[in-house]
């Protein structure tokens, strides 16, 4: 797991983000950029659980042949809430071969001194991307 620090790699991680959805826009308006055509919702708190990791992310990113996926916060906003007060971005690089129970444990882990800012506890709207843009949650 790579947390994204530095200001360069947020914004690469902000540019695929942009390209896949909308963060301006809140549902019922159309969030997915025009790329994707095919809609899918799931239950949130489901998506953060050991086994969305493993049933659902995990294969989808073999499926499109990605080794990583990206899972960022939008709510809390990541530059001026998350990287203000922490320095650094509730942005994340996730290698598929963690398990799901080091998903977890990623998800329940929050900066030093504020657990309860961890993804598990303080996150409204979440986005899974791979870096193929082959598909988004």
């Amino acid at each position: 797991m790579i947390r994204i620090k530095e200001h360069r790699d947020f914004e690469k991680c902000w540019h695929l983000i942009e390209s896949a959805i909308r963060p301006n826009k809140n549902l019922p308006e159309q969030v997915f950029s025009d790329q994707f055509s095919n809609y899918v919702f799931e239950e949130f708190d489901w998506a953060m659980t050991p086994d969305f990791w493993d049933g659902v992310l995990k294969k989808l990113a073999i499926a499109s042949n990605d080794a990583e996926i990206i899972m960022a916060v939008l709510d809390p906003d990541p530059k001026d809430y998350f990287h203000r007060t922490f320095g650094e971005y509730n942005i994340l690089k996730l290698s598929i071969n963690i398990s799901g129970q080091e998903y977890w444990n990623i998800l329940k882990t929050g900066p030093e001194d504020s657990e309860a800012d961890a993804i598990l506890f303080n996150s409204e709207t979440v986005i899974w991307l791979p870096l193929s843009m082959k598909w988004a949650i």
